[in-house]
């Protein structure tokens, strides 16, 4: 999978390929659970070295504002083998405290709905058969 970051003067291509387990950022998340946005721009400043760093930041942020704008005029995001963005509308409703048991009227709202990719769910299933191992290898098939 290519992602293809424009507004950079020419155009780069991020290969987000998830064949390959090994990369930038695979110590960071072994020792961490989370990736924040800052680690995202290193990983990517890693990959691409010719960019300044200030570029790097930026097609970041273009990046993620892209994706926010999108789903704010309510369009879905596919990027295809990583996951599908999408909006659920909820209607308003009446619901009840469940301490009290009061009535409470909670507003229609859009919930952002997250589908991973065929690629991401296979990687994340083969990543958690060796991670309940615990050395890394793979587990006997019965």
């Amino acid at each position: 999978m290519s992602i293809f970051i424009l507004g950079l003067g020419n155009v780069c291509a991020l290969d987000l390929s998830l064949a390959s387990s090994e990369g930038p950022s695979s110590e960071l998340t072994r020792l961490r659970m989370t990736l924040s946005r800052s680690d995202l721009i290193a990983t990517l400043a890693t990959v691409f070295p010719h960019l300044p760093q200030n570029k790097v930041d930026q097609a970041a942020r273009t990046l993620i504002d892209q994706m926010t704008e999108a789903l704010c005029a309510g369009q879905r995001i596919e990027i295809r083998g990583f996951a599908a963005f999408s909006l659920r509308h909820h209607p308003p409703a009446v619901k009840r405290n469940p301490k009290t048991g009061a009535a409470v009227h909670v507003e229609a709202k859009a919930v952002i709905h997250f589908r991973p990719g065929k690629e991401l769910r296979n990687r994340v299933t083969e990543h958690t058969k060796y991670a309940a191992r615990g050395d890394g290898r793979p587990t006997p098939q019965s």
